[in-house]
């Protein structure tokens, strides 16, 4: 009988392309996470501007506390 084939090599994952994952979420996270209204996002002049998106983590604190928090309680145990 003839030996059985050979198992095929496994390639190695993609690489994760952070820069390019950053670049199409920065509008979100800029928008969720940054206090205040921010030019660019490492101060790089000529960098795209996220004035119009950053700026607004006290609308996502609010959201958090105010649906996100209650979901989470009234569908899971969350005291100890």
């Amino acid at each position: 009988a003839p030996p059985p084939p050979l198992p095929t090599p496994r390639r190695p994952p993609p690489a994760l392309d952070v820069r390019g994952l950053w670049d199409a979420l920065r509008p979100t996270r800029a928008r969720d996470y940054l206090p205040t209204a921010a030019e660019s996002p490492w101060g790089v002049p000529g960098a795209d501007s996220l004035l119009n998106v950053s700026g607004h983590a006290s609308t996502f604190v609010r959201f958090l506390a105010s649906t996100l928090v209650p979901f989470v309680d009234a569908r899971y145990r969350t005291n100890a």
